[in-house]
Formats: structure tokens, sequence, C-alpha cells
């Protein structure tokens, strides 16, 4: 049984959109990549060649650092009030992006593990979520992965608005 000419047409015009339609993705896919590989090649340099300890980095800034302490267990205390559909997610990406912001990557990825760390056990005690091993592995990789986003951003605004000239006035 042969296909009438029409059908034939039809299948031939969806092949060529389908091959239309995959090299489209794999175009916009290159641009994607390329954009990416921009924005981490060319980044600016930190001031200092030699990154300095934690210490060093600490006895700097102990202040920014009690004070994000400080701003996480304000937004404990609040998980701890507000009901449990709240999202707090906003919440903790300010705690993960002041040190990004202020200090380096460094100190933002520290805190973007904390904060997976105390939502992720705060979610199973306070009975949110229930403990099962492979969903809590997912959801510490998932909110980790949100967290470090902010971060990465973040500290790439730092680099940018450090490497700009200063302004008089």
């Amino acid at each position: 049984m042969e296909m009438p000419e029409k059908d034939e047409q039809k299948i031939g015009s969806l092949k060529h959109c389908k091959d239309y339609l995959v090299a489209q993705f794999l175009v916009d896919w290159r641009k994607i990549c390329d954009c990416i590989k921009r924005f981490i090649l060319n980044q600016p340099a930190e001031p200092n060649l030699k990154p300095a300890s934690l210490y060093q980095e600490f006895s700097t800034h102990w202040i920014t650092i009690v004070t994000n302490c400080a701003v996480l267990a304000g937004v404990v205390a609040l998980r701890l009030i507000v009901p449990s559909f709240v999202s707090m997610g906003p919440l903790f990406v300010v705690v993960c992006i002041i040190p990004a912001l202020v200090i380096n990557r460094r100190w933002g990825t520290i805190a973007a593990i904390v904060c997976t760390v105390i939502m992720s056990l705060m979610r199973i005690f306070l009975d949110i979520e229930p403990f099962q091993a492979l969903m809590f592995l997912w959801n510490v990789i998932m909110r980790f992965l949100f967290f470090e986003t902010y971060v990465v951003l973040f500290d790439y605004f730092r680099r940018q608005a450090s490497a700009l000239p200063p302004t008089d006035g």
C-alpha cells in the first residue's frame, strides 16, 4: 500500500521542520554556552593576586560575618514563628549574598552551605517534609545550587563594581 502524494509531502515537511528545530536549538545552545564562557572568563581580576587566608579575611571582616550570623539567627527565628507554607528562601538568599557582596565568593559559599544545611534540617525537624534519604539529598543539592547561583551572581557584581574607576563626588 503506497502513501498518497499529500501524506508524503506532510512527512517531508515534518522532517524538514524537525531538522530546522534541532538546528535552531543547537545554534541557541551555542549562543548560551558562549555567553556563559564570556561571563566566566571575562571577570575582572581581584586586586590582590595571592588570596588571603580565612583568618585574615575573618579578622578584616568580622563585623560583617557577625552581622550575617545575626541575620541568619533572625531568619531561623522567623522560620519558627511563621506557618510552614510561607517560603523563607528569599530571606536565606539575603544571608548568602551579604558575604558575597562585601567579602568574596569564598565566604558567600560558606554561607550557602550553612543556609542549605540549616534550611534542610529545619524542614525535617519542624515536620514540614518527611525524611527520606534520597529526597533529602536531592533537596540539599538543589538548595545549595539555588543559593550558590546567587552567590556567584553577586560576586560577579562585586567584581564589576570594584573594577570601575573611582568617581569624584
